[in-house]
């Protein structure tokens, strides 16, 4: 292949977030295909803590930084190792390290609140592994704290800070079995509101000219971190030697 050849292909330019749904679509139709002899818990309990990387959005990418994002869930195995259950959300976001925002001492922070539904199959890689490929839907509740109102938004009402929206959250991870009812990973998730960053909320628009920043996207960002699940009820890894 040509120098150059690659960039003109249909793959090169899709957007960030479709190559990560192409590769979550991958991944789990290879796995979903083949046999898997080992089954999981009757009932769950899977939590995650992550650092988030805000993509998308250059409005919001250059307002905030992410400082953690987590969630836990109560689950049931339905059937083979498919399971649903729901589950919490919470996130946190600083503002930015912007020259603007130092200067003015501003200490606004961004917090998000949600409840969810999950969706979700074990694949066994080995007996003492497996893949978890899960979508997270839910409703969350935002608000904005510590936050400054310069003194062009003076004239505007004062609890201008909060805003509700729903978000999608496709997760992928890799757990590997420590005891027969608990298992440790790595995940890595891609989380979207369903909902475009809107810099009057919060008054963050009195500090920064957002007239050149691009927001055409919805406010989205990438997940890594680890995973904790805890094994409850009848399964099969009884049998497994972890010693």
């Amino acid at each position: 292949m040509r120098d150059g050849m690659w960039e003109n292909t249909y793959l090169y330019t899709l957007p960030v977030k479709s190559k990560l749904i192409l590769i979550f679509v991958f991944c789990y139709s290879v796995v979903s295909s083949q046999s898997d002899p080992l089954r999981n818990s009757a009932f769950t309990v899977r939590g995650s803590a992550n650092i988030p990387g805000i993509l998308g959005s250059q409005a919001f990418k250059q307002s905030f930084r992410g400082i953690y994002d987590g969630n836990v869930s109560v689950n049931a195995n339905v059937f083979s190792n498919f399971y649903v259950g729901i589950g919490y959300y919470n996130a946190l976001y600083n503002r930015a390290r912007r020259p603007e925002f130092e200067n003015a001492n501003l200490k606004t922070r961004l917090q998000l609140h949600g409840a969810f539904l999950k969706l979700g199959y074990d694949h066994f890689f080995s007996e003492r592994g497996y893949f978890s490929f899960a979508l997270n839907a839910g409703y969350a509740y935002n608000f904005y704290t510590g936050v400054s109102r310069s003194l062009a938004d003076t004239i505007l009402p004062s609890n201008n800070n909060t805003f509700t929206c729903p978000f999608l959250m496709p997760e992928i991870s890799a757990n590997f079995v420590t005891s027969p009812h608990l298992a440790f990973g790595l995940i890595v998730s891609w989380q979207t509101l369903l909902y475009r960053y809107n810099p009057r909320i919060g008054y963050m628009d009195g500090y920064l000219n957002y007239a050149k920043l691009k927001n055409n996207s919805n406010m989205n960002w990438l997940n890594i971190g680890f995973s904790c699940n805890v094994l409850l009820g009848k399964n099969n890894l009884k049998h497994l030697d972890l010693q």
